[in-house]
């Protein structure tokens, strides 16, 4: 009975030193007086197999940072199990260059947010497995910036990125040969970019969003993209859009948002090669008229978006093309009278703003 009874003693001292060791693999003691906070997150796999974790750094200096990482001491090494660096608020205007990223092996997520004036990215050549990069406020000193991204990248988010240049020009390629690369998110402040093969290596994009950077010469510049989906681009200073009608390589869009921009009016035929367009937006510039002629060809066409234009009219025979239309969106237009009948013919339609 003693032995058994011994037996059981130690199953269960051996249960909770694991349990001990596995919470333990969450905890990571930093010198909270230079560094701020470190905490990490952990959760198991939805098959219990394992434990990943992520880290959200908060409030620190940058020379804390990279002077006190090594005074930073883990409980149970788990490098290997986090996937996930977020850094927040406070970061100094010097290069980020965290050598001790070296050892995340397995990071697939980097954020950076809240002023953090970024100018260099040297580390990601330390994150070989990095899938999403997340960036606010970048303010880098040259381009090209990504050579360093690893061919598995698939998101690009950069909010806000700036050039330290008297002339905010880009020029040159902007990314590096990118095959995975689906998503490209780029707000600029106001740049303009000044070469034709910004884009050129992104084979797989599908997803664009164009903020704040204005394009010299969009029919050469987008027309690498071969398999984009989705085409945003906003607050670009964008006057007129004939460069659809010259861009093969974009007949495939489903999506096209161009808001904010000075667009006035465009060719009746402009939309007419974009059979597969799902979603048209062009809210918030200068249109007057609208017409049956501009959307003939968009029988797939179920959500658009006018709002805040300068359209006082809506013929009758506007949408009559458009039987997948669930959506029409025309406020903060001078309309004052609308016939019924511009929607009889739409046995989907399930939302109007006027």
């Amino acid at each position: 009975m003693k032995s058994i009874a011994s037996s059981i003693l130690v199953c269960v001292g051996l249960f909770v030193v694991y349990l001990i060791v596995v919470e333990a693999v969450c905890w990571i003691n930093c010198p909270t007086e230079s560094i701020g906070s470190l905490e990490p997150f952990c959760y198991l796999n939805d098959d219990g197999s394992s434990r990943r974790c992520w880290i959200l750094v908060y409030t620190f200096e940058l020379n804390g940072l990279t002077n006190d990482w090594t005074k930073m001491k883990l409980v149970i090494n788990v490098t290997d199990r986090i996937n996930y660096i977020g850094i927040y608020s406070r970061l100094s205007d010097y290069q980020l260059e965290i050598n001790a990223y070296r050892q995340f092996n397995n990071i697939l997520s980097f954020v950076s947010r809240d002023n953090n004036h970024i100018v260099s990215l040297s580390l990601l050549a330390s994150l070989p497995n990095l899938v999403q990069f997340h960036m606010y406020d970048g303010n880098f000193y040259h381009f090209p910036i990504f050579s360093l991204f690893n061919k598995q990248l698939s998101r690009l988010h950069l909010y806000s990125f700036g050039i330290r240049s008297n002339v905010p020009v880009i020029r040159g390629r902007f990314v590096s040969e990118l095959p995975n690369l689906e998503y490209v998110y780029l707000d600029s402040m106001n740049m303009l970019v000044a070469t034709e093969n910004i884009f050129s290596g992104l084979t797989a994009l599908t997803r664009l969003y164009i903020r704040n950077l204005q394009l010299r010469n969009p029919i050469r510049t987008l027309s690498p993209l071969v398999r984009l989906k989705e085409l945003n681009i906003h607050y670009a200073g964008l006057s007129e859009i004939d460069f659809l009608k010259q861009s093969p390589s974009l007949y495939q869009l489903t999506r096209i948002s161009f808001w904010n921009n000075t667009i006035q009016s465009f060719n009746s035929d402009i939309f007419s090669d974009y059979t597969q367009l799902e979603s048209l937006g062009l809210r918030v510039n200068s249109i007057t008229i609208v017409n049956r002629t501009n959307f003939t060809k968009l029988s797939n066409l179920g959500e658009i978006s006018h709002d805040n234009n300068q359209i006082s009219t809506v013929p009758e025979d506007t949408f009559r093309d458009m039987p997948q239309l669930r959506i029409v969106k025309l406020s903060d237009n001078p309309i004052t009278t609308i016939s019924s009948k511009v929607f009889e013919h739409l046995s989907n339609i399930g939302t109007v703003h006027f």
